[in-house]
């Protein structure tokens, strides 16, 4: 049997969808709610167990989950900086803390993705 290739709307709702959720998410994280505060991290949360919850296999859940932390944690960042340095002198910063941020949301999304199957096989 061979693998199918990847199409046009397998790589949309992967790739590009998640990151127009997280840079959505991200600007109004920024400016909109709840005030910048840790609470932010709530709706992050929640778009990264319905990724994991919904997508299958875990690898497509993985991706998609880490391109919207990176891009989620990159808005935020860029959006709520207020600092007397050039952005351009905190991007590297900033990349690293979204690159984390991608590694979190991803390694959620696969905790989730592994919940659901292991409770889908027990029934």
């Amino acid at each position: 049997m061979t693998r199918s290739r990847s199409t046009g709307a397998a790589v949309a709702l992967t790739i590009a969808a998640p990151a127009a959720a997280g840079i959505l998410l991200g600007v109004l994280s920024a400016h909109l709610l709840f005030g910048g505060t840790v609470l932010v991290l709530i709706p992050w949360a929640a778009v990264c167990a319905v990724i994991g919850g919904i997508v299958r296999p875990w690898p497509p859940a993985a991706i998609g989950s880490a391109v919207f932390g990176f891009s989620v944690s990159m808005t935020f960042l860029v959006g709520g900086y207020e600092g007397d340095a050039s952005l351009a002198s905190v991007l590297a910063v900033f990349a690293a803390l979204a690159l984390a941020g991608a590694a979190i949301a991803a390694a959620f999304a696969l905790a989730v993705n592994r919940g659901v199957m292991l409770v889908r096989r027990a029934r």
